[in-house]
């Protein structure tokens, strides 16, 4: 495959190996880079590419509709970026014209980090459904809105969860309660020695979470 091809093929082959990794049963796809883990719709794409200094840099995005029937006051935008404080590693957002609110990440890439970059979305990807079969009655109601329920035309709706929504409790939650695999080594040290090269100050603090873990961390202040 030739280098330019490679580059052509980079966004959509992140957002394939997200989707494979994630969406299940090709009877719950309807399309292209969309499936339903349960009862909410998701979409993966890539956004063609563009230059910068020299590098070709691909946006590839994951959404989960989350809301519908959402209206365009200011009173809606204001109560979405009170709920962004809570968020995991997904953004609500409304959908002009539409009437909907879905839950947004997206990550920039290119031909040297196409690999963290996917493992990073792929596990972005898997919370969003969870967050969204979770949170969508309560904010509906907060909201004056309802959840974002919808069914596939060829096989219509999901009789139960995909067992993959369950990662949080088979894989995240256990390893959160472990101790952290960056507390020893020293790579928020190297951060901030590095950040103290720049037009930064960093400090170094110890933080007790519960009295589970104890994780050193560099803040920095930009000047």
């Amino acid at each position: 495959m030739s280098g330019a091809m490679l580059q052509q093929d980079l966004g959509t082959g992140i957002a394939g190996a997200v989707q494979r990794a994630w969406q299940g049963d090709d009877e719950w796809c309807e399309e292209s880079l969309a499936g339903r883990g349960h009862r909410t719709r998701q979409r993966v794409w890539a956004e063609p590419g563009f230059e910068d200094d020299g590098i070709t840099v691909f946006r590839i995005c994951a959404a989960t509709e989350c809301l519908a029937g959402a209206g365009d006051d200011e009173k809606l935008l204001r109560a979405l970026s009170l709920l962004t404080r809570f968020a995991a590693l997904a953004a609500p957002v409304r959908e002009p014209g539409v009437g909907r609110v879905s839950l947004f990440t997206s990550v920039y890439a290119h031909e040297q980090t196409a690999a963290w970059a996917s493992r990073l979305l792929r596990h972005a990807a898997i919370l969003q459904p969870i967050e969204a079969e979770i949170r969508a009655e309560t904010a509906a109601d907060l909201l004056g809105c309802r959840p974002a329920w919808s069914d596939i035309p060829s096989s219509g709706p999901r009789p139960a969860a995909d067992e993959m929504l369950g990662v949080v409790e088979a894989l995240y939650a256990p390893r959160g309660r472990g101790p952290s695999a960056r507390a020893d080594t020293e790579e928020f040290e190297q951060a901030a020695e590095m950040l103290n090269q720049g037009n930064s100050i960093s400090t170094e603090a110890t933080v007790e979470l519960e009295g589970i873990a104890t994780l050193r961390q560099a803040t920095a202040m930009h000047g």
